[in-house]
């Protein structure tokens, strides 16, 4: 976890996540390291984080990212709700031992920021795809449109998931209704050679168990390079 690697990670927040980090940090910073002045503005900043997380809850953000950004700013509107009736300024406890304790609490606030902006990429555009549960084209679907979100080069590649969509969803659901493995294998294998990128493949041992298609194209591989041999 590099600084310019999180610093990176900001564009992989939306807009919402973005102002929540901002109004989270500086009212924790404003609370470890209190100003004297006091301005009315600044009781109102937990207030406008909790409408972005209301936001962004409304705009159907559930990622594991926009949870952990919405906790903070609802425990940080929480922690200053009565400031909103009760304006003061954000003077310092009187007693050392209670300024380090709030100092050490509003430093254990900004950590789940930093992870969240360390780690926004990961959260929000790597999560496991469990489709299991799904039949052979509602998975495949899901895969495909997982990938043109994410596969990186897709719009240079000029890749229409569309099309793709369109010509290998019948096969699927043809091999799913006749029960043929061999055909799903072989829609699957043609699907992802397609894209014409080596870093993509199959990786699952128990797809070669039994596997005729597998077994008959490895022995035209050993066939050919055999001759090329030869």
């Amino acid at each position: 976890m590099s600084v310019i690697g999180t610093i990176d990670s900001v564009k992989w927040l939306t807009v919402y996540e973005l102002a929540m980090c901002v109004i989270n940090l500086f009212v924790l910073t404003l609370y470890a390291v209190p100003v004297k002045k006091h301005y009315r503005w600044f009781d109102f900043l937990p207030g406008a984080g909790m409408l972005a997380a209301i936001a962004s809850l409304l705009s159907g953000d559930a990622t594991l990212l926009a949870l952990i950004v919405d906790s903070l700013t609802l425990a940080v509107f929480l922690c200053t709700a009565r400031r909103l009736y009760k304006p003061k300024a954000w003077a310092a406890p009187k007693r050392k031992v209670f300024r380090i304790v709030r100092s050490v609490i509003c430093v254990c606030g900004v950590v789940p920021i930093i992870l969240a902006l360390a780690y926004a990429g990961v959260m929000r555009y790597n999560p496991v795809s469990d489709l299991s549960g799904l039949s052979y084209a509602e998975a495949f679907v899901k895969m495909n449109e997982r990938l043109s979100r994410e596969y990186p080069f897709g719009e240079w590649k000029r890749i229409d998931w569309e099309a793709l969509r369109s010509k290998y969803e019948p096969l699927f659901e043809q091999a799913e209704n006749d029960k043929n493995f061999d055909l799903y294998y072989t829609t699957l294998r043609e699907y992802l050679f397609s894209l014409n990128d080596g870093h993509i493949k199959i990786v699952n041992d128990n797809v070669y168990d039994g596997n005729t298609v597998f077994k008959k194209g490895s022995r035209r591989r050993l066939r050919a390079k055999r001759r090329t041999v030869g």
